[in-house]
């Protein structure tokens, strides 16, 4: 998009009440959906925070997926299988992500 990391994070997202770094959404939709096509337009350079998705360790609970996010996630139980280290991958990465 041609902006450093810091203008990016200026312009297209925020810190929530939590302190975690959010994407900015028009209404309820992300500013990058395309509302013509409902695809990502930045999906090969897509955020941790999409890229990371469903894999964030608040939407565990013993080791299962919560309610909260089956009702976020049409892919939970449809989509690829992943194994346990490759969850712990993402959750890391996305852990890791509002350390820069």
């Amino acid at each position: 998009m041609g902006l450093s990391l810091r203008a990016f994070k200026r312009r297209y997202t925020f810190v929530d009440e939590d302190g975690w770094r959010q994407i900015s959404f028009t209404g309820e939709s992300c500013i990058f959906l395309d509302p013509a096509t409902n695809l990502c337009q930045v999906h090969p350079a897509r955020p941790i925070q999409c890229r990371t998705f469903p894999f964030w360790r608040e939407f565990m609970v013993d080791g299962e997926w919560s309610e909260e996010v089956r009702s976020l996630c049409e892919g939970i139980g449809r989509g690829p299988l992943y194994s346990i280290e490759e969850a712990e991958d993402r959750m890391f990465e996305m852990d890791q992500s509002d350390q820069d």
